[in-house]
């Protein structure tokens, strides 16, 4: 059985830690290894509201006859949950649907560069990312419950009966129905990899090239599901035809390899001015909740993104001088920048970092 509380929200819980080496192993030759660990729990307990708008009590029990193909209806029987008090067939009412999702997840993750000056202005990196993690999933949706359409709602149960048959509309909690959508997965994955970049400065030009080749395997195990009579009791209207966690699991598996490269070239003019040009491909991996909503084991083609980039950038600095009797003469200087950015061609921003590393301060990235 499945509690919740909705006046718990949506939110999340979680920490996080990691640390940094860096190394010189000699004249020109640098290491860097940053690690990372994650944990965490996604959570959501909410009622949201119904699209169908509020209405009598008699037209709910009408509706919901005619859905059921229900006849010779003879009485109905509306009280609240909570005391039982008799709910009068003209109290206005609201389905209001129950959301309930939990997700853990970890992650540990190593990144590490090997940065060596290959002659004066010039340096290569090479380097290596690994991703280890998984998730535990449950997401319940669709669960609807009877309210007053009122503030402070409490909810409604209803029988109906045709003289010989009593029948449960909904539960003794107020439910018209059990889950219309149910998702019960877990699963674990591994992200290799492997990147280069060159950095070159010669005269006012930096120059710096980047690619990188990436791994995603991941395995993902989704519970199946049922439908059936809850209770096993036809008269219990409520509880037909619903979905349940069934016995089983559905084995996703993903394994995709993707290729990126960017390429930028910078030129400063001056101390104060300077322009750039980039270009660079990307790639975009499918998550895990991704690939639960398509054919098992049949993904399509990896998504791809290119981006192109150009822009220069304008620095003036200029300086006021003030006055005052008591603290003598003294300088404020004032610093404008202005940017200006040409027109650009994108595609939406799917792709990830390319080179593996942070570009250079010296390359002007973004206005």
């Amino acid at each position: 059985m499945l509690r919740s509380n909705g006046a718990d929200g949506r939110g999340a819980i979680g920490g996080s830690f990691g640390g940094e080496l860096q190394l010189k192993a000699g004249d020109g030759v640098q290491i860097l290894d940053n690690f990372n660990v994650t944990r965490g729990i996604v959570f959501n307990n909410a009622l949201y509201s119904s699209p169908i708008n509020p209405q009598s009590l008699q037209s709910f029990v009408t509706l919901r006859q005619t859905q059921l193909k229900l006849t010779g209806i003879t009485g109905i029987t509306a009280s609240l949950t909570t005391d039982g008090s008799a709910v009068p067939l003209a109290q206005n009412v609201l389905e209001a649907e129950t959301r309930y999702l939990r997700q853990a997840f970890h992650d540990a993750s190593n990144e590490i560069h090997l940065s060596v000056d290959v002659f004066p202005g010039n340096t290569v990196t090479f380097g290596h990312k690994i991703s280890i993690y998984d998730i535990n999933l449950l997401s319940y949706t669709g669960g609807d419950i009877l309210l007053q359409a009122q503030d402070n709602p409490t909810p409604v149960q209803v029988s109906l009966t045709n003289g010989t048959t009593n029948y449960q509309l909904t539960n003794a909690q107020g439910f018209v129905n059990g889950a219309t959508g149910l998702q019960s997965a877990s699963g674990s994955g591994v992200n290799n990899a492997l990147f280069i970049s060159d950095s070159w400065k010669f005269g006012g030009f930096l120059l710096d090239l980047g690619g990188r080749g990436e791994n995603q395997s991941f395995n993902e195990y989704l519970q199946n599901t049922a439908s059936t009579n809850l209770t096993g009791n036809a008269t219990d209207l409520w509880g037909t035809g619903r979905y349940l966690t069934g016995t089983g699991s559905t084995r996703y598996h993903f394994n995709q390899l993707g290729f990126s490269w960017t390429a930028g070239l910078n030129y400063t003019f001056s101390d104060r001015f300077s322009a750039y040009v980039r270009a660079n491909k990307g790639v975009h991996f499918l998550s895990m909740s991704d690939v639960l909503g398509l054919p098992v084991n049949n993904y399509g083609p990896l998504q791809t993104a290119h981006n192109y980039q150009r822009a220069s950038r304008l620095t003036q600095t200029s300086c006021m001088r003030t006055s005052a009797a008591s603290i003598g003469r003294s300088a404020t200087c004032l610093f404008r920048s202005l940017a200006f950015r040409f027109p650009e061609r994108r595609q939406p921003a799917l792709a990830r970092s390319s080179t593996g590393r942070t570009r250079r301060d010296c390359c002007i990235r973004s206005f």
